[in-house]
């Protein structure tokens, strides 16, 4: 109500699902970078996290973190987006943080979980290689300064903004060569130089997509490895004027091997350990407490099956599932914080989420997207 007495009709409020649509009001307003017609009929965007990374905002000159997130990468993704690198607009940015006032805080401790929080994003950020004792302080001018640099500065950026980066760069550049890209059937193949001989094919079964490459492509036998997405973007990566190789005599045997290869993945320690004490909780949660959980309970079966069978479940959803010990010795304070967590979880990603995953795997057959080809000339 505030903003829309203030400012009219002059916000934009991003809420739900982000539509072609609101993508192209946002960029027409807020994007500087935009090819299309820029417009000006907005002063205020209000958003949530979901426009936090790989969005040119940096028509806005002003971001307002109303919440500081207990996750400090989240703080940096927002500065980026109207921070961006190459893309100066403003001469000066301005970044406002609220934090809790001593009313506030005394009526609802929230200066106590600020506190901690600081200290956890302190611990996360580090000023040094020693280990903090837990009643140290952290530094303040440090620690602002951190929370407020451009993430694109550092030297680790997160796969998905160097692939959506780099996806810009090309649209801008060679735009025709994307709408052709677009307009590719799957199972494309081909063939360039490099510095060695490998196939690499990029399949995908059900929700997955995995990567093999094999190296010994004259061995019948050689190994077919899994690859990370990461390593695949060297071996894949050209120029635009980079011509294209007839494929190899030994091409068809090794992309059939490939193609009817059965992958085995194997989840990390860290994964497993938090599913086993996810699954653990919520079979206590069936047995033991199902009187306090009936209301809970259908939710509760999803979540069951999907560790089960399918394993969608991120591992911050995972920890909400293992913040509490859940047994037969459980007191009331346990069963209640547990309830609270499946109640969160239930609402974020909503009654039927496996249901419309199930459905999408069941359309989506084993496909393979494009095999690549690396001769050494």
């Amino acid at each position: 109500p505030y903003f829309k007495e203030k400012f009219k009709e002059r916000v934009l409020f991003s809420e739900g699902n982000l539509t072609v649509s609101f993508n192209q009001t946002l960029n027409q307003n807020f994007n500087a970078q935009y090819q299309g017609n820029q417009k000006d009929d907005y002063d205020v965007l209000l958003t949530s996290d979901k426009l936090s990374e790989g969005v040119n905002l940096n028509r806005a000159g002003t971001i307002i973190n109303y919440d500081i997130p207990w996750n400090p990468t989240r703080v940096i993704q927002r500065v980026g987006r109207i921070n961006r690198i190459g893309m100066k607009v403003f001469d000066e940015l301005y970044i406002y943080n609220f934090f809790p006032s001593e009313r506030g805080a005394d009526i609802v401790k929230s200066r106590e979980i600020a506190a901690n929080k600081m200290f956890l994003i302190h611990s996360a950020l580090g000023e040094d290689s020693k280990i903090f004792a837990l009643d140290e302080e952290p530094t303040p001018s440090e620690l602002f300064k951190r929370m407020n640099k451009n993430p694109e500065e550092d030297e680790e950026i997160s796969l998905v903004t160097i692939i959506r980066n780099r996806y810009e760069e090309l649209k801008e550049k060679y735009p025709d060569i994307i709408k052709r890209v677009n307009g590719f059937p799957l199972r494309i193949k081909t063939a360039k130089s490099f510095n060695k001989n490998e196939l690499l094919v990029l399949r995908k079964k059900g929700l997955s997509l995995f990567i093999e490459k094999i190296e010994e492509v004259e061995n019948p036998k050689s190994e077919i490895m899994l690859l990370p997405f990461e390593k695949l973007l060297t071996s894949i990566e050209c120029k635009k004027e980079e011509p294209r190789l007839n494929l190899s005599n030994t091409f068809w045997n090794n992309y059939e091997r490939m193609k009817n290869y059965k992958p085995t993945f194997k989840s990390s320690k860290n994964a497993q350990s938090l599913e086993t004490k996810a699954l653990s909780n919520l079979h206590s949660a069936v047995k033991v407490y199902k009187k306090e959980l009936e209301p809970l309970l259908p939710f509760i079966l999803v979540l069951l099956k999907d560790l089960k069978e399918y394993q969608t479940l991120t591992k911050y959803s995972l920890r909400r599932l293992t913040k509490f010990e859940l047994d037969s010795t459980s007191n009331k304070e346990t069963v209640q914080n547990f309830i609270r967590e499946i109640t969160w979880l239930k609402n974020h990603l909503g009654e039927n989420y496996l249901e419309q995953i199930s459905l999408k795997a069941q359309k989506n057959k084993t496909e393979v997207i494009v095999a690549v080809e690396n001769i050494k000339e």
